[in-house]
């Protein structure tokens, strides 16, 4: 039979061990996205501008 304590630190620790992993991996996404965006300063204007009116004809429905 299992150590429900046990159990628990197992789970925190692979909660834990995840959690740093995800992070670690979106850190490095907005790295690239932050280069990507000095390298084209028009492409990014024009993709936020997309998006902006993408939700403003969503919210103005």
């Amino acid at each position: 039979m299992t150590d429900p304590d046990k159990d628990i630190e197992d789970a925190e620790d692979t909660f834990e061990e995840t959690l740093d992993t995800a992070e670690s991996w979106i850190e490095q996404k907005l790295v690239d996205v932050r280069n990507s965006a000095r390298d084209e300063p028009i492409k990014t204007l024009a993709i936020a501008a997309a998006i902006g009116a993408v939700i403003g004809a969503i919210f103005l429905r």
